[in-house]
C-alpha cells in the first residue's frame, strides 16, 4: 500500500471516529464507541498508532456495517409493515466483500 493510501485510511478512519456514518451517532456496539469518546488530539494518536492491516479492517468493517444500515432503512421505507429493527434484515453477504472486491480474507 503506498503512503498516499495509508493517509487516506487514517483520514477516513478519524471521520469514521467522530461519529457513525448513518446517523452521526455513537452506537453502544460499534467498535469505535470508546474511542469517540477521547479527546480529538488523542483519538488522532490513536488512529496512528494503527497498523495498516488494522485501519483497513476498521474502515472495511465501518462500510460494511453502514451498507448493511442503509439497506434496511430502504426496506424498511419500502416495507413499512416490516419489523423496524435492522438485524431482522441482516443480508449482508457471509464473506463480507466490499464493492472494490476485497474481502476480510485478502487481510
Amino acid at each position: 500500500m503506498t503512503e498516499p493510501q495509508k493517509i487516506a485510511l487514517r483520514e477516513e478512519l478519524l471521520e469514521l471516529a467522530k461519529g457513525c456514518p448513518v446517523d452521526s451517532g455513537n452506537p453502544p456496539d460499534c467498535v469505535l464507541h470508546h474511542i469517540r469518546n477521547m479527546d480529538p488530539a488523542k483519538r488522532a494518536e490513536w488512529v496512528k498508532s494503527l497498523s495498516t492491516d488494522c485501519l483497513s479492517l476498521m474502515v472495511f468493517y465501518h462500510h460494511t456495517c453502514r451498507d448493511s444500515k442503509l439497506r434496511a432503512k430502504q426496506y424498511h421505507m419500502e416495507h413499512p409493515w416490516s419489523d423496524p429493527d435492522p438485524r431482522a434484515i441482516n443480508d449482508a453477504p457471509s464473506s463480507m466483500s466490499h464493492e472494490d472486491g476485497t474481502t476480510l480474507v485478502d487481510w
